[in-house]
């Protein structure tokens, strides 16, 4: 997807996938919204990363040259080129706190291979491939278009009490606290929340008409801009408990079976950090292709290191 996405950039492709047409310019992939594309792609960064790590270290207990980490590594490389061109604010901040978590474990395990003295040469590989990946990135993604993207990021933070996403969020989180316990139910947000948009004139109008002196237009608003608050007032504490406690359980396991597998149960848990802080920020985890594929990662990570701690090293 992550390729895909980056000949319909380089294509100037008008339609998704070059056939279906797009109410919204900025579709990524397969994606019709390129923030869902970036954090969806943000999850492949973690698989790639954890497959890295997964064989990398089983690859150095078997006394190996080589193995399958070099393509993962390839692919985490070419993945983060595919966010960075997606320009997405959130999908570029999460994806480069992937990135620079994945690079300090990977430091940490080249030098723990120096001391293996047949790792020698994969630890000399790795950083060769570091410094090729790195080089990738840097020449095709357009780091003036990302910094226009971001903007003044000083003037951003000292606004952002009064923008919409966090005016949007407080919004929310007073529509949860309405029935905080069991929440509106699901899927009921974009027809509870006008109730609580209202209060908030920046939300509720469109627009502030100087020559007039008033606001005019109305807004409407499918998704919080957050879906944990959004959750929370769905859901209530009791169903985003079960949720989230149902993923805490999942990363409790791995964290059980991590075994010799440290540095992979560690993105694991760095990506569903990063997943979490994503959506904290955006409505990714209202897209069920990300949701499905968070959690099957999730599923088949625990299993992975489950299998691997039963059979215990060889």
């Amino acid at each position: 997807m992550g390729l895909v996405a980056i000949l319909q950039h380089l294509t100037e492709a008008k339609a998704v996938l070059w056939t279906f047409p797009s109410s919204n310019i900025n579709f990524w992939g397969s994606f019709f919204y390129r923030n869902q594309g970036a954090a969806y792609l943000n999850l492949i960064l973690v698989a790639a990363a954890f497959l890295f790590f997964y064989h990398a270290v089983k690859t150095r207990q078997y006394l190996r040259s080589g193995g399958p980490h070099f393509l993962c590594f390839f692919l985490f490389f070419v993945t983060a080129t595919s966010v960075g061109l997606a320009l997405s604010r959130g999908g570029i901040l999460f994806g480069l706190s992937l990135s620079l978590a994945f690079l300090a474990l990977l430091i940490v395990y080249g030098i723990q291979s120096l001391f293996h003295l047949r790792s020698i040469l994969l630890a000399a590989l790795t950083v060769l491939f570091l410094a090729a990946g790195s080089y990738t990135v840097i020449s095709y993604i357009d780091l003036d278009a990302i910094e226009k993207r971001f903007g003044d990021v000083e003037k951003t933070i000292e606004n952002a009490e009064l923008d919409t996403r966090a005016l949007s969020t407080q919004a929310t989180w007073d529509m949860a606290q309405a029935r905080l316990a069991q929440g509106w139910g699901a899927g009921s947000f974009r027809y509870i929340f006008p109730m609580y948009q209202r209060n908030y004139p920046e939300l509720f109008y469109a627009r502030y008409d100087q020559r007039k002196q008033q606001w005019i237009g109305r807004k409407m608003y499918r998704y919080a801009h957050n879906d944990i608050v959004q959750f929370v007032a769905e859901y209530g504490l009791i169903g985003s408990t079960l949720i989230f406690g149902g993923i805490a359980v999942l990363l409790l396991q791995a964290l059980y079976h991590s075994g010799g597998q440290v540095f992979a149960t560690l993105i694991l848990l760095a990506g569903t950090s990063q997943a979490f802080g994503h959506a904290f920020l955006e409505f990714i985890f209202n897209s069920p292709a990300y949701w499905m594929a968070l959690l099957g990662l999730l599923v088949a990570a625990t299993k992975l290191l489950s299998l691997e701690s039963r059979r215990g090293p060889s």
